[in-house]
């Protein structure tokens, strides 16, 4: 069985996983995706640059 990015996303959110198995033809384990394997497939290359341009401030101002 193959499984698209969003098929793994699915099932890791679904069970509350983080990380699944890869197996290959023989049903031998071969490797594992975790849920940072799909964030970092999922998220556009530049995501960390914009860290602080879309934060919203959360510091409020007191006199």
């Amino acid at each position: 069985m193959t499984a698209s990015a969003a098929e793994v996303a699915r099932m890791l959110a679904s069970y509350d996983l983080v990380s699944l198995p890869v197996i290959d033809a023989a049903h031998r384990l071969v490797g594992a995706i975790s849920i940072d394997d799909v964030l970092d497939y999922l998220l556009p290359d530049d995501w960390r640059s914009h860290d602080s341009d879309d934060a919203p401030s959360t510091a409020k101002e007191t006199r």
